[in-house]
C-alpha cells in the first residue's frame, strides 16, 4: 500500500482534562466489576483500563463537577459495553431484545427486571439515579435522544439480519452518518455543568448545531482511525466505504478533510448566530457552546491518542 498523506484537521478549541479523572475511572471500573458488566459482554476489566472509561469523559467535559463527571463515566462504560456486545452478537436475537428492553426502561414500560441480566440492571439503576440529579425537560429530552441511537441500532441490526452478506455501502452511510444518533452524548454536557437550556432555546438553528457537531465527529473518528481499520478492512469507516465506490483512498481522505474543517468553520458561525440572536440565555448558551468546543476537541484528542 502507498503512504497515505493526512492533511491537518483545524481545531483550534482549548485542549483540557478534569482533574478528578484518575478517580472517576477507578470508581468506574469499582462499578462495572460490582455489577457484573465485564462478565455479561465476557470482556476483561484489564481491558476496561485501556479503554480508560473516566479520562475519556474527563476530555469531553473537562470542567464538569465530581458527581455527574461519575455519571458521565459509568454512561460511557454502559455505551461501551453495549457496543462490544452488539459487535459479538450482531445476528443474535437477545441482542435485539436487549435494545428493545432498554428502549422500554426510558420510556417506564419495563420495571420487572431479570437479575439474570447484569445489564439492564445497571442501565435501570444508572438512569434512576441521572433522573434524580437531572430537571424533567432534560429527562424527556435525553430519553428522546437516547431511543434515536438505540433504534438506529435496531436498524443496523435489521438490515444486516436481513442481508448478512452484503449489507450495502449506501445502507452503511447511512447508519454511519446518521447525526442524531450523536445528540444523547451532547445532552450530557448540560448535566456536566449543571446548566440546562430552556426548552424555548432548542430551535432551528440549535439542532443545526449539534447536527453539525455530530457530522465532525463522526468524520474525526474516521479520519483518525482509518490507518488501523485499513488493515482491518473495516466497512464502518465512511472512508472506506467510500472507496468501496471507486474513489481514490487518497482523493478521499484529502475530500473528507477539507469537508472537516468546513464544518468547523460552520460551527463557529453557527456558535456566534445563536449567541447573537438570544438576549436572555446567553449564559446557558455560553456554557452550552464552550462545552459542544470540548467534546470536539476532546473527542479528537481521545482518538489521536488511543489510534
Amino acid at each position: 500500500m502507498d503512504k497515505l498523506e493526512f492533511p491537518d484537521i483545524t481545531c483550534s478549541f482549548p485542549v483540557g482534562i478534569n482533574s478528578y479523572a484518575q478517580e472517576v475511572h477507578i470508581i468506574t471500573k469499582r462499578w462495572g466489576e460490582e455489577l457484573g458488566l465485564f462478565q455479561f459482554s465476557q470482556l476483561d476489566s484489564d481491558v476496561f483500563d485501556t479503554i480508560k472509561s473516566g479520562y475519556f469523559s474527563a476530555r469531553l467535559f473537562p470542567q464538569a463537577s465530581f458527581a455527574p463527571l461519575i455519571m458521565i463515566s459509568k454512561y460511557n462504560l454502559l455505551i461501551f459495553v453495549l457496543e462490544d456486545y452488539l459487535e459479538k452478537n450482531r445476528n443474535n436475537s437477545k441482542a435485539y431484545n436487549l435494545v428493545k428492553q432498554m428502549v422500554q426502561i426510558m420510556e417506564g414500560k419495563l420495571s420487572q427486571l431479570s437479575h439474570k441480566n447484569a445489564y439492564l440492571l445497571a442501565w435501570a439503576q444508572w438512569w434512576e439515579k441521572t433522573k434524580k440529579m437531572t430537571p424533567y425537560q432534560w429527562q424527556n429530552r435525553f430519553a428522546k435522544n437516547i431511543q434515536a441511537y438505540l433504534y438506529n441500532k435496531i436498524w443496523k441490526m435489521e438490515s444486516q439480519q436481513n442481508d448478512i452478506i452484503g449489507f450495502e455501502v449506501d445502507e452503511d452511510l447511512s447508519y454511519n452518518q446518521n447525526q442524531e444518533k450523536n445528540f444523547h452524548y451532547f445532552d450530557l454536557i448540560e448535566m456536566a455543568n449543571t446548566v440546562y437550556l430552556p426548552e424555548k432555546l432548542i430551535n432551528n438553528t440549535f439542532i443545526e448545531l449539534k447536527t453539525n457537531v455530530s457530522a465532525i465527529i463522526n468524520l474525526t473518528n474516521d479520519i483518525i482511525s482509518l490507518k488501523k481499520e485499513l488493515i482491518a478492512s473495516d466497512i464502518d469507516n465512511i472512508l472506506l466505504s467510500l472507496h468501496q465506490n471507486q474513489t481514490f483512498i487518497q482523493e478521499v481522505i484529502n475530500d473528507t478533510v477539507e469537508l472537516q474543517n468546513l464544518y468547523i468553520e460552520e460551527f463557529t458561525r453557527l456558535e456566534r448566530e445563536l449567541l447573537k440572536n438570544e438576549k436572555i440565555y446567553q449564559r446557558e448558551y455560553k456554557t452550552y457552546s464552550l462545552g459542544l468546543q470540548s467534546v470536539i476537541r476532546g473527542n479528537q484528542d481521545w482518538y489521536n491518542i488511543s489510534n
